[in-house]
């Protein structure tokens, strides 16, 4: 890792290197704008762009379970409940 002249925080390579570890995270990180790939999350969910319709949500198999579009809309893969009982079954 180095430090450009700019001020930038330079990896060695493309993807490489992490910010903290599993047993020792950051407690609050702040940015204007952050840009990522894929948002991760512990319990192994997913939110990855849909090349297609925008962006996709994966569970942890991996199996694209909603989508929502550029236009605001969100497809479902299952059923639509609002507490608890079922408004829309697929």
């Amino acid at each position: 890792m180095r430090i450009g002249k700019d001020g930038n925080i330079i990896p060695p390579s493309d993807g490489a290197g992490s910010i903290g570890t599993a047993s020792r995270c950051w407690g609050l990180i702040r940015g204007v704008i952050v840009k990522s790939g894929d948002l991760a999350f512990e319990n192994n969910f997913r939110v990855t762009e849909d090349e297609k319709a925008g962006l996709a949500f994966l569970n942890p198999k991996g199996e694209k379970i909603a989508v929502l579009d550029a236009e605001g809309n969100l497809h479902v893969g299952g059923n639509i409940y609002i507490k608890s009982k079922v408004i829309e079954e697929n």
